[in-house]
């Protein structure tokens, strides 16, 4: 039973950090964006962490390839086809084969952001993560057995983040490596069970205003470059920020409605990172942006990400409608 309450609280855990991903991507709001940033990729790899377990390294590449690749290689393509498509309706069928090459390219390099080193790399967007999670495992899988393996971990991790400084490698191989610190951290917390071990209202407190500081004064921690505006001190927010949300979440098992709700997102947040990914590289927002701007309104994030969110439950239905979409995203 404990461990059916566990799954549940990490799953509504995950439902609120993808709902976050999506405003992130959609909200220009400072505030909101040290918020979200300040924890919102660590606790994707903290979660893979608690829950991994050692597996022989052909099964490891096997399942990690179905899980992780060919969902990735999938988004690349929808990207591609819509990106055509959304040209085709708009009438610049001219800028077509520049954006689809544009958009090959970035597929194959497999980075978050547009980088300059060693020569111009247009970003393919938010599924950086399913490459970087994919090598993380791989590579987490293959030291985790060994006695000082969180040294071998942060060496790892040091070399990610200053390679990055100076050159970007293909499928975001520098951020692969600093996520394995928090991959490891979640394995650590669960092999120590300290998510199971209740703490002083002051403890928590203090983890709470740690987080809040870190957001307030902080959120630059953006695991796509490796890039930590305060330092460690980002790193240690981000750390106090996915607990406070795990033990949130712990809360909300007991809210039904919300519960549930937050259950079906948080199991499902690989088909809406891909979806979303789709809409956010093709979709063109900037008509509607015009249309508001020539009707005097100006604050139009809200029902762009209200408009974001209906796509998101759009595609869902379109993958639990479709076997080949469910086999694809391996729901059951």
């Amino acid at each position: 039973m404990e461990t059916e309450k566990r799954i549940e609280y990490f799953d509504i855990a995950k439902g609120i950090a993808i709902l976050l991903v999506i405003m992130g991507h959609t909200v220009k709001s400072r505030l909101i964006n040290h918020f979200i940033f300040s924890f919102h990729m660590p606790i994707f790899f903290l979660i893979s962490g608690y829950f991994f377990r050692k597996k022989t390294p052909e099964i490891c590449i096997k399942q990690n390839i179905k899980r992780l690749i060919i969902p990735y290689i999938f988004t690349c393509l929808g990207v591609i086809f819509f990106n055509i498509l959304f040209a085709i309706l708009e009438g610049q069928t001219g800028t077509i084969p520049k954006s689809t090459l544009r958009y090959f390219f970035a597929s194959l390099y497999g980075s978050g952001n547009d980088q300059n080193n060693p020569f111009f790399i247009p970003q393919i967007g938010a599924i950086w993560f399913l490459l970087a999670m994919f090598i993380a495992l791989i590579i987490f899988n293959s030291i985790v057995d060994l006695k000082y393996y969180m040294v071998i971990v942060s060496v790892l991790a040091y070399i990610g983040y200053k390679t990055s400084q100076f050159l970007w490698l293909p499928f975001s191989v520098q951020s692969a490596l600093v996520a394995l610190v928090f991959i490891a951290l979640g394995y650590e917390s669960n092999k120590n069970n300290l998510l199971e071990k209740k703490i002083s209202v002051w403890w928590l407190g203090g983890i709470f205003v740690i987080w809040l500081i870190a957001f307030i004064y902080g959120g630059q921690l953006y695991l796509v470059r490796c890039y930590f505006g305060n330092g460690l001190f980002d790193i240690v927010g981000s750390l106090c920020g996915s607990y406070i949300i795990l033990k949130f979440s712990m809360l909300l098992e007991k809210v039904t409605y919300v519960n549930s709700l937050m259950k079906f997102l948080g199991k499902n947040t690989l088909p809406i990172l891909c979806f979303h990914l789709i809409e956010l590289n093709t979709f063109p927002w900037w008509t509607i942006q015009e249309i508001f701007a020539k009707n005097g309104y100006t604050h139009y994030g809200v029902f762009i990400l209200l408009l974001k969110y209906i796509w998101m439950i759009f595609a869902l239905l379109i993958v639990h409608k479709l076997s080949i979409l469910r086999k694809l995203f391996a729901i059951k």
